[in-house]
C-alpha cells in the first residue's frame, strides 16, 4: 500500500544530506538581502530629494539700546521671541515673504528655522534646515536681510551686525544603514533556511531505496547510477537474478517511454539469464486497463523504473494504485539515475563503479 507524501515518515538522514548540500545558499542569501536592504535604505534616505537635508548656520551680534528712563538695556529678547518676531513682525514678515524660494511657503520656512542665543544674549544664531543647498542659502540670506532691517528700525537696538555663516552641508538624520544591513542579514538567514528546509521536506522525489519502500510500498529491486557503493551493485544483480529465476521473463516499464526502458533494460540484462523486454509505463497502464495485458506473476517479473531526484512521486503513486486495479502491480522498483556520491554519504560506504 502506498503512503501519501504528506503522511510518510521523514527520512531525516536523507533530508539532512540534501540540505547540507545547498547550505552555501544561506550565506549567499544573507549577503544579497543585506546589500538589497542597504541599497533600498540609501535610495530612500539619501537619493530621494525630500529626505535630504542641508543645514546652514548663521550668527549675528546684537547691540541693545538703553532705555533712557530706566537706564537699562532692552535685553529681554529670548530665542523663542526671535523666531516668533521673524515670521510675525510686519517688517520682517514682508521681507521673508518676498525673499523665500519659489517652492517654499512661509509655514515651511518657519518649520525649517530654529534659533539659539547661546550663553550670551547678544549672540544670536539661526539654523536653517532645507531639502536643497539652494533653498538653505536663499532662506539664510533672507533671514539676514530681515533681522538686520529690523535692527535698524526697532528702538530696542542700536545695531544688529552679521558675524559669520557656514556653508550648507548635507546632514543625514539618524543614519541607520547598518540597521538595514543587520535586518537584511537576519531576514536573509530566516528566509533562506525556511525555503531550503521546506524545499527538501516537501520534495516529491525519491533519492534512496528506503524512500521507494516507504512511499510506494514496493521493494527496491536495484539501483542504477554512477559511482554507486559496491554493495548496491551486488544487491541489484542478486535481486534481479532471484526475481527472474530460471523460467521467468522480465518486463521493465519506464515513465519516460519505451526507448528509455530499452536503454535501461540493457544495463540489467547481465544479471538475468532470460530476456528483458521494455515498454512505456503509460502504454502498459492503458493496455492493462483494457484487458489487453494479463500479468502472470508466476511467469513474468514486472519492474518499474523510478528516477532519483525527479519530482514525480505523487504521479507514480497514482500509477501504481491504478495498476492494482488491473492486478498488475510491479514486483520491484529500479531506482535509476541515482547519485552515487550522495548514496555513499547516506550509507557511509565507499563508492565504486557500477
Amino acid at each position: 500500500m502506498t503512503t501519501p507524501h504528506a503522511d510518510e515518515t521523514l527520512n531525516r538522514r536523507s533530508t539532512y544530506l540534501r540540505v547540507r548540500k545547498h547550505l552555501i545558499l544561506v550565506p549567499v542569501s544573507m549577503i544579497a538581502c543585506a546589500l538589497l536592504f542597504a541599497a533600498i535604505y540609501t535610495l530612500v534616505v539619501v537619493s530621494v530629494k525630500n529626505q535630504r537635508q542641508y543645514e546652514q548656520t548663521q550668527t549675528l551680534y546684537i547691540d541693545f539700546a538703553v532705555n533712557k528712563k530706566t537706564q537699562e538695556a532692552y535685553d529681554y529678547y529670548n530665542a523663542a521671541t526671535w523666531k516668533q518676531l521673524l515670521f510675525a513682525e510686519p517688517l520682517m514678515q514682508k521681507i521673508m515673504e518676498d525673499g523665500l524660494p519659489s517652492d517654499m511657503t512661509l509655514q515651511e520656512a518657519e518649520d525649517a528655522v530654529s534659533t539659539d542665543l547661546m550663553s550670551d544674549i547678544r549672540v544670536l544664531t539661526f539654523t536653517v534646515t532645507c531639502p536643497s543647498k539652494e533653498d538653505a542659502q536663499a532662506l539664510t540670506d533672507t533671514i539676514t536681510k530681515a533681522v538686520l532691517s529690523f535692527g535698524e528700525s526697532a528702538k530696542e537696538f542700536d545695531q544688529i551686525s552679521f558675524l559669520s555663516e557656514t556653508e550648507p552641508a548635507l546632514v543625514v538624520v539618524s543614519d541607520r544603514t547598518w540597521n538595514a544591513v543587520y535586518l537584511g542579514l537576519f531576514l536573509g538567514l530566516v528566509f533562506s533556511v525556511l525555503v531550503l528546509w521546506l524545499s527538501c521536506v516537501l520534495d516529491d522525489a525519491f533519492y534512496t531505496p528506503e524512500d521507494v519502500v516507504l512511499r510506494l510500498g514496493i521493494p527496491c529491486a536495484g539501483v542504477v547510477g554512477k559511482d554507486l557503493p559496491a554493495f548496491l551493485v551486488d544487491e541489484r544483480k542478486r535481486n534481479l537474478a532471484f526475481l527472474a529465476g530460471e523460467h521467468r521473463s522480465v518486463m521493465l516499464l519506464s515513465p519516460k517511454g519505451e526507448q528509455d526502458a530499452k536503454e535501461k533494460a540493457a544495463l540489467l540484462q547481465d544479471a538475468v539469464s532470460c530476456a528483458v523486454s521494455a515498454k512505456s509505463a503509460a502504454e502498459y497502464e492503458v493496455q492493462a486497463g483494457t484487458g489487453a495485458v494479463h500479468h502472470a506473476p508466476d511467469r513474468e517479473v514486472l519492474l518499474l523504473l523510478v528516477y532519483a531526484g525527479e519530482g514525480r512521486g505523487t504521479r507514480l503513486s497514482h500509477y501504481i494504485e491504478q495498476m492494482k486495479i488491473c492486478h498488475a502491480v510491479p514486483d520491484g522498483i529500479i531506482l535509476a539515475g541515482a547519485d552515487g556520491r550522495f548514496l555513499s554519504q547516506y550509507y557511509q560506504e565507499e563508492k565504486t563503479k557500477g
